[in-house]
């Protein structure tokens, strides 16, 4: 008999304490790019973050979410922000412990624009293959390059459940992109209360 798998009613955006919620690297401007990439990896050094951040990091990141775009218009999909703000499906332990002081928001999926918000079932890094001639993870073929639309999630949820591995994880945030689902939202509309 097949156990039954709840399907998360929220989505959660992670960031550092001390931080304003929402921020992405994809929106410094480029001649400011080399001092937030500075003080990112004095935090990383001083054990404020688990992530390591650099140029490459950059350029996949750039082109991981160029991909995103493409795959989720082609799905029809509501693109108003370059790049999207990010939550994970649910709860994520995983998330939570890349920096000692981790805040959280939740939003309710139901308070997402479904035609604004799309999902990877694996992180989109992973999901986008993005790192692949790196030797990072990929997603597994049938989700590889794959972008969803909210509306798949109970779908999706049925299909391949949730992933296994909920717990805090290995300490190279790039070797744990299968634990969790990731969600990303193409506009500010869900999160304006929550931006300065």
């Amino acid at each position: 008999m097949r156990a039954v798998v709840t399907q998360p009613e929220i989505a959660v955006h992670y960031y550092v304490a001390g931080r304003p919620p929402f921020l992405n690297l994809s929106d410094v401007a480029d001649e400011d790019v080399d001092g937030v990439l500075a003080d990112l990896a004095a935090e990383h050094e001083r054990g404020r973050n688990r992530r390591r951040f650099g140029r490459l990091y950059m350029e996949l990141r750039a082109e991981a979410e160029r991909r995103l775009r493409d795959a989720f218009t082609a799905t029809g999909g509501r693109i108003e922000r370059r790049a999207p703000h990010y939550f994970t499906l649910g709860e994520s332990p995983w998330f939570r412990q890349l920096s000692p002081r981790m805040e959280s928001i939740e939003i309710l999926l139901s308070d997402l624009p479904a035609d604004a918000t799309s999902i990877t079932w694996w992180d989109s890094f992973a999901a986008m293959a993005e790192g692949e001639d790196l030797g990072l993870p990929v997603a597994p073929a049938e989700l590889c390059r794959r972008v969803h639309r909210l509306d798949d999630v109970a779908e999706l949820v049925e299909a391949y459940g949730l992933p296994a591995s909920q717990d805090e994880g290995p300490s190279d945030p790039m070797s744990a992109q299968h634990t969790f689902v990731e969600i990303q939202v193409w506009t500010d509309e869900p999160v304006l209360a929550h931006l300065r």
